[in-house]
């Protein structure tokens, strides 16, 4: 079979790939790995078939990233034991195939795609609710941790909000109003305060857009209209409802344990920032060092994969943000892409919540929790929430900005 009829617009391989990055995130991160690997062996012919392929300046900052991640890696002398540190290069890396081939060849279209992936992610907020119920103080999907629910179902709320808002029978407003809080219980039993504060801010951010668009326009709101979005506003409000009520001085910080309450029965002073602010101040010390020591390497290249478990004997093992860990791991040329590759994407988003499609809106209001997220947490450079960001970007509009046409077809 000739290697040119791989990308002809009736090819197979996206579908089932595309497909492979969906279940990866929802069902088994086995999917996620496979799909990557071998969207990686795709791209090596890409390279040299396609030459349009490198006209977007997202693929060159995220092959340059690849790029830089390689070289961590070989700063660490290749071993095999930081070989896992390279999938999310890998997975990201698979954003390149992906895109290009749904924007040259509009498939799969997103009303064909969306209703898998939110069924998927209904079918993991299920599997949070059993293991909650079975005694985890933190609930999780059908695999990973509590963090890897969170950041799914962060993603995936703003989806189902765009779907429910597109429904014009009543019946299918209510299946999916009702999938919508299936998603929202076990994203609140994951207690995972990054994306409860992106989720608000994605939200918040839409209705915002919404309201400026209603005043601009003079849109006018059916009785329907009304009722569908009351079902999303109800959302943020209910969240910041269980935030003020939690008693859990991590989650709320205006929680005060009762006097009743001896001083002998009170767990550890709580630590808001979870020792994030210990992780900044390591960060500093280092780079000062560096400095110091004249050693522009570490400057330029950063300190090679896995940093933190080889520089901080700590049980945190990661820099809990995007680009703390792409400066320590890759250094100040890792950061300037990873802020070139979030750049792209926020314009990406604005052009989203300029959509009138509000399935669009509601990928924008995903991206905005997804970047809010990367500052507290590990998303474009951990492999599940790498994955999230192939499938965001994938669908989000391109081209010029645009207030009046639709942005899916």
């Amino acid at each position: 079979m000739p290697i040119n009829s791989l990308f002809r617009s009736d090819a197979a391989w996206p579908k089932y790939l595309i497909w492979g990055y969906t279940l990866g995130l929802t069902i088994s991160h086995i999917f996620l790995q496979v799909s990557a690997v071998v969207l990686f062996l795709l791209l090596l012919p890409l390279l040299f078939l396609q030459r349009d392929l490198w006209q977007s300046t997202m693929n060159k900052l995220i092959l340059g990233f690849f790029i830089s991640g390689l070289i961590a890696f070989g700063m660490v002398g290749f071993d095999a034991q930081y070989l896992p540190k390279m999938m999310p290069h890998l997975v990201l890396l698979g954003t390149i195939p992906i895109v290009y081939y749904q924007r040259k060849h509009r498939y799969p279209e997103i009303e064909k795609w969306l209703p898998l992936l939110l069924a998927l992610a209904a079918l993991a907020s299920c599997a949070g609710i059993y293991f909650y119920q079975q005694g985890l103080p933190r609930t999780k999907g059908f695999f990973g941790s509590y963090f890897t629910l969170a950041a799914l179902l962060a993603t995936t709320i703003p989806l189902t909000c765009g779907l429910l808002l597109r429904q014009k029978s009543s019946a299918k407003t209510m299946l999916w109003a009702g999938i919508l809080y299936l998603q929202f219980i076990p994203f609140w039993w994951t207690y995972t305060r990054s994306a409860f504060l992106g989720l608000f801010l994605g939200l918040s951010v839409w209705m915002i857009f919404v309201f400026m668009k209603y005043m601009r326009k003079q849109l006018r709101f059916t009785k329907a209209d009304v009722a569908k979005w009351g079902i999303v506003l109800a959302l943020p409000l209910t969240l910041v409802l269980l935030i003020i009520t939690a008693k859990d001085g991590r989650i709320n910080p205006f929680y005060k344990p009762p006097a009743s309450v001896t001083a002998e029965k009170l767990a550890p002073p709580v630590n808001f920032t979870s020792d994030r602010n210990r992780i900044v101040a390591d960060v500093f010390r280092i780079t000062g060092e560096n400095l110091e020591n004249n050693r522009y390497d570490y400057f330029l290249f950063g300190h090679g994969l896995k940093s933190r478990n080889r520089l901080i004997n700590n049980y945190i093992g990661s820099w809990e943000a995007d680009i703390l860990q792409a400066w320590m791991d890759q250094g100040i040329i890792g950061v300037l892409l990873l802020l070139g590759i979030y750049a792209l994407f926020l314009l990406g988003i604005l052009r989203g919540l300029m959509a009138e499609d509000p399935i669009s809106n509601g990928l924008a209001a995903a991206g905005i929790a997804y970047c809010l997220m990367s500052l507290f947490t590990l998303q474009l450079t951990a492999f599940n929430s790498a994955g999230i960001f192939a499938l965001l970007y994938t669908f989000l509009p391109a081209g010029k900005l645009s207030t009046t046409e639709p942005t899916e077809k």
